[in-house]
């Protein structure tokens, strides 16, 4: 079967449907070829509105393997795009509500018609067809500029990906076609993080999220990790995707690593890809606002207290620390036992298809 993004729904092989089924908040997966993306079954409901999103040229997309870093750089790009002075009176409302997460309708699709988004839609939105497309409308609306979330790939998202020549341009505007305009123009922030740092945070996520509620062991979430059973796996394929495209001028790619090392020197690479004047005294204090301290102590402002007893498992969530847990660079030495190490250490030498990223994500 092939879906609107020219990939083909393929069967999955026994031993990843098997890893596959110990998520039991998602009634199933789909595997989608070229790349062999893991998605959700409910990717083949929405890809179509998904690849022809209206993107603006001020919008700026977050992309990620989930659990990168990515709460805290898509906060990071919020408060620099739009709060720099930290004085936004939409500041402290939940970040999920600020930048609007793309795809999120394919994963909370059977869980989100409660809570705060239903009763934000009903009074925003009294007209709206709630069975359908909640996230979609949220990010449609979102305010300009905006920062938009997706784990999604590239190629699930655009055929014009990154594509800026003057030909197609130029065939596209005056066919009016400008909702695919999007990644020629606006920009892409791409964050990379040592994956063993990655699978560790995703488990915790994966245990906590009621739509993913993973229900085996740490050892059966490293293979799924591993063998590419998790949502948006499979994580070289995710990486190689942005680093063929690193040398386009509208593509920022960040080393979570190097943002925890030299963070005031790569906060301010930042700001200069996206074109931002921000002085040396308001970086610092936007350094602070984002740093991980005080991100916990709002914690409130990614998930809504009446969002989070909807969408997580609370006592687990608890018992483990929140959505926020430590925030650091390396936790795998201390967590991962020795066979893990080494499942990690063969992988990791199998797959990595560049020194550059091989030296970021060890060089700690």
């Amino acid at each position: 079967m092939s879906i609107v993004s020219n990939h083909n729904v393929v069967k999955m092989s026994p031993r990843v449907e098997d890893l596959a089924k110990l998520f039991k908040g998602k009634p199933g997966m789909i595997q989608l070829q070229p790349k062999g993306w893991a998605l959700p079954l409910a990717f083949e409901r929405y890809s179509k509105d998904i690849k022809e999103f209206p993107f603006y040229e001020d919008d700026t997309i977050l992309m990620t393997m989930p659990k990168s870093g990515t709460t805290w750089i898509q906060e990071i790009l919020w408060t620099m795009k739009n709060n720099a002075k930290l004085d936004h009176p939409m500041a402290s409302v939940p970040l999920n509500r600020r930048s609007p997460f793309l795809e999120v309708d394919i994963l909370v699709e059977q869980i989100q018609h409660r809570g705060t988004i239903a009763e934000m839609f009903s009074q925003q939105y009294p007209d709206f067809d709630q069975s359908y497309g909640m996230g979609l409308h949220v990010a449609r609306k979102a305010p300009r500029p905006r920062v938009i979330k997706t784990h999604l790939s590239f190629s699930l998202i655009s055929d014009s990906a990154l594509s800026n020549t003057k030909v197609l341009i130029d065939k596209m505007r005056k066919s009016n076609h400008t909702k695919t305009l999007f990644l020629m123009f606006l920009q892409i922030v791409y964050v990379i993080r040592d994956p063993r740092d990655v699978c560790i945070s995703y488990h915790h996520h994966c245990r906590i999220f009621k739509y993913e509620d993973f229900q085996g062991t740490f050892d059966q979430f490293v293979d799924a990790f591993i063998e590419g059973a998790v949502t948006y796996a499979p994580y070289w394929a995710h990486v190689k995707a942005a680093w063929e495209r690193r040398n386009h001028p509208n593509l920022h790619i960040l080393f979570y690593e190097k943002m925890k090392k030299n963070t005031k020197e790569e906060f301010m690479k930042l700001s200069k890809f996206l074109g931002l004047d921000i002085s040396d005294a308001q970086m610092d204090k936007i350094i602070e606002y984002t740093s991980f301290s005080e991100m916990k102590k709002r914690d409130i402002h990614v998930i809504s207290p009446r969002d989070a007893h909807v969408m997580l498992n609370l006592v687990r969530a608890n018992e483990e620390g929140g959505f926020f847990r430590q925030g650091t660079s390396g936790s795998w030495k201390s967590t991962l036992n020795e066979d893990q190490k080494e499942k990690f250490n063969v992988w990791i030498e199998k797959n990595c298809f560049d020194k550059v990223i091989m030296e970021n994500i060890t060089n700690l």
